[in-house]
C-alpha cells in the first residue's frame, strides 16, 4: 500500500510540474504583444475594420481568457463601430479531451454598439457580411454541399452575462429617429455543434432585466424586462413600459432554424398612440438610385426559409388625435409574404374636427413587398353620433345654399361601408338626422389621395329647406316624402375636396320632382 502511495504521489507530482510548466510557457509566451499581433491582425482582415485590444490575458491553470480594451472601427477608421470595456472567458480544460467545450460563464462588460442606417440605405455592418460571404466562396464552400466531418464538438454555456450593453442608432435617411438603448442580461445557453449542413440545437435561458431606450429629440423612453426561453420553441415573455402604459408581449416560435413559425401576442390596458407615432417610419430622404440597398428577397425567393406568422393585437384603450379607441383587436397572419387582418374591430369614440361615437368592423391584407398598390379589404362602420366641427366639403355646401347651419351639422344615424382595392378606396352609405340626411353618399379615393371622385345626394326637410337662399330653383327636386333633393358632386384631392351641383343628375332629378309637385296638386284637385 505504501508504495502504491509513493508511485501515486510521484505520478501527481510530475503531472503539476508538467502543468505548472506548461502554464508558466503559455503565460509567458502567449501575452502581450504576442497574441495581440497574432489575433488583431485576422480580426481585421475578415472585418476590413481598424481593430484595436488594449490587452489580451490567457491563463492555463484558471483555464480563463481576458481581453480588455476592445475596439473595431467603422469604415473610416476613426468613430467607433463597437467597443467594450472587457471580454472575459471561463471554461473548464479537462472535458476538451472529450471534444466537450464548457464554458462556466461569458461575461461582456459595457459593450457599445453603432447600428446606422447609411444614405443608400445599408447599413453600417453590410460590408463585413458581404466580406464573410466571399471568404467562404473563395474557400469553397458550396451551399447545400456536404462535408466529412469529425466528431462534433458539443458546446455547453453555463452563464452569459451582458453588463451595461448600450447600443446607439442613427437613421441617415431620415425615416426613423435616433435612438439609445442600454441593456443588462443574463443569458444561459447549451449548443452542441452543428451536424453536416443543420444548426445547432440550441437551449436554454435569456433573463432580460432591464432594457431601456430612450428616442432623442422625443420625450419618450421605455424599458422591457422578462424571459425568454429556448428550446425546441422559443418561448417569449416580455413586458415593455413607454412612459407609464404598458404593452405585455408573449409567444413562441417552433422549427425557427428551418422555417420558422411564429405566434405572437401583444396586449396592452392603455396606449397614447401619439406618443408612440415617432416611432413609425417618416417620409425621410429620397435615395439616389444607383444608390439604394437592394430590396428584401421575397418570401417566394426564400422557399428554403419561409417565415410565417400569427397572433391578436388587442388594446383596451388608446388615444390618437383627439378620439378614444375602445376594445381595439386585431387578429393576424403573415404568409407568403403576404400580411393579413381579419378581423380589425373597434369602437371610436370623440375627435376635434368631426365628433363621432360608433364601431367600426373590417378586415385587410396587402403584400409586404408593394403595401400600396396591394392593399384591399372590406369593412363597414355604425355610427350613433357625427358632429362635424370643422369640414372643408360642409363648409362649401353651407356657401353653395346659403344655409350657414349646414357647415356645422350633426348626424344621430349613419352607417358606411367600404371597400379597398389595390390601394384605392370605394366607400358608400348614409348619414342621417331628423332634418337633414347625407343620402347616398358613393365616394372614390386613390390610394395616394390625389383623386378624390363621390356623388352625394343631400336631403332637406320642408321646415329646413325652406331657408334656402341661394339656388331657390332646387325646391323642385323633392323625394317621395317632400323633402328637397340636392344632387352634389365633390372631385378634387382627398385635401382639397371641391363641392359643386351635379348638373348631370339635376335634369332627372328636377323632372322627377315636377312629377311629385304635379301629382300633389292633381290629388288637392280632386279631393
Amino acid at each position: 500500500m505504501g508504495r502504491f502511495l509513493k508511485i501515486a504521489g510521484a505520478v501527481i507530482a510530475s503531472l503539476l510540474v508538467i502543468i505548472a510548466g506548461l502554464a508558466f510557457f503559455v503565460s509567458s509566451y502567449f501575452r502581450g504583444e504576442r497574441l495581440k499581433a497574432l489575433i488583431i491582425p485576422r480580426i481585421e482582415k475578415a472585418t476590413g475594420r481598424a481593430v484595436n485590444i488594449q490587452s489580451i490575458n490567457i491563463s492555463l491553470i484558471r483555464a480563463g481568457v481576458v481581453l480588455r480594451g476592445i475596439d473595431i472601427k467603422e469604415q473610416d477608421g476613426r468613430s467607433d463601430f463597437l467597443r467594450a470595456k472587457s471580454f472575459v472567458l471561463d471554461y473548464r480544460l479537462l472535458p476538451l479531451l472529450s471534444r466537450r467545450l464548457v464554458i462556466n460563464e461569458m461575461e461582456l462588460d459595457s459593450p457599445y454598439l453603432v447600428v446606422r442606417r447609411l444614405p443608400s440605405g445599408l447599413f453600417n455592418w453590410s460590408d463585413i457580411i458581404d466580406r464573410l460571404k466571399a471568404k467562404k466562396e473563395a474557400a469553397g464552400e458550396v451551399p447545400g454541399e456536404k462535408k466529412e466531418k469529425g466528431p462534433a464538438l458539443t458546446v455547453n454555456i453555463g452563464k452569459v452575462v451582458v453588463r451595461n450593453a448600450t447600443a446607439e442608432f442613427i437613421d441617415d435617411m431620415g425615416k426613423l429617429p435616433a435612438a439609445t438603448a442600454m441593456a443588462d442580461a443574463d443569458i444561459k445557453l447549451s449548443a452542441p455543434a452543428a451536424q453536416a449542413e443543420k444548426m445547432p440545437a440550441i437551449s436554454g435561458e435569456i433573463a432580460l432585466k432591464s432594457l431601456t431606450a430612450r428616442i432623442k429629440n422625443e420625450n419618450l423612453s421605455s424599458n422591457t424586462f422578462g424571459r425568454i426561453s429556448i428550446g425546441k420553441r422559443i418561448k417569449v415573455s416580455l413586458e415593455t413600459h413607454i412612459n407609464g402604459d404598458i404593452i405585455k408581449i408573449n409567444g413562441d416560435a417552433a422549427n425557427y432554424m428551418e422555417s420558422p413559425a411564429v405566434h405572437l401576442d401583444v396586449s396592452s390596458g392603455r396606449l397614447d398612440l401619439d406618443r408612440l407615432m415617432p416611432l413609425l417610419p417618416q417620409g425621410g430622404k429620397k435615395v439616389p438610385a444607383g444608390r439604394r440597398a437592394p430590396p428584401p428577397p421575397s418570401e417566394t425567393g426564400r422557399a428554403a426559409h419561409p417565415v410565417s406568422a400569427a397572433g391578436r393585437i388587442s388594446v383596451k384603450t388608446a388615444l390618437y388625435k383627439g378620439y378614444v379607441i375602445k376594445d381595439f383587436l386585431l387578429d393576424y397572419r403573415y404568409r407568403g409574404g403576404v400580411l393579413s387582418a381579419d378581423p380589425v374591430r373597434a369602437a371610436l369614440t370623440g375627435g376635434k374636427k368631426v365628433l363621432v361615437d360608433g364601431k367600426l368592423l373590417g378586415s385587410a391584407s396587402f403584400s409586404a413587398g408593394d403595401p400600396k398598390g396591394t392593399l384591399g379589404g372590406q369593412g363597414k362602420a355604425d355610427f350613433s353620433k357625427i358632429a362635424v366641427r370643422e369640414s372643408s366639403i360642409t363648409r362649401q355646401v353651407a356657401s353653395l345654399l346659403g344655409m350657414p347651419e349646414l357647415a356645422t351639422p350633426t348626424f344621430n344615424d349613419s352607417r358606411m361601408h367600404f371597400v379597398m382595392e389595390k390601394g384605392d378606396v370605394l366607400l358608400g352609405g348614409y348619414m342621417k338626422s331628423a332634418t337633414l340626411e347625407f343620402n347616398p353618399v358613393n365616394a372614390a379615393v386613390r390610394s395616394d389621395g390625389k383623386a378624390l371622385s363621390a356623388t352625394v345626394d343631400l336631403r332637406l326637410s320642408p321646415s329646413l329647406a325652406g331657408r334656402i337662399t341661394r339656388s331657390r330653383y332646387l325646391h323642385f327636386l323633392t323625394d317621395q316624402r317632400g323633402w328637397t333633393v340636392v344632387p352634389l358632386k365633390i372631385s378634387g384631392t382627398a385635401g382639397k375636396p371641391r363641392v359643386g351641383i351635379d348638373t348631370a343628375r339635376l335634369g332627372k332629378s328636377a323632372v322627377k320632382g315636377l312629377e311629385r309637385q304635379f301629382q300633389r296638386e292633381l290629388q288637392k284637385i280632386f279631393k
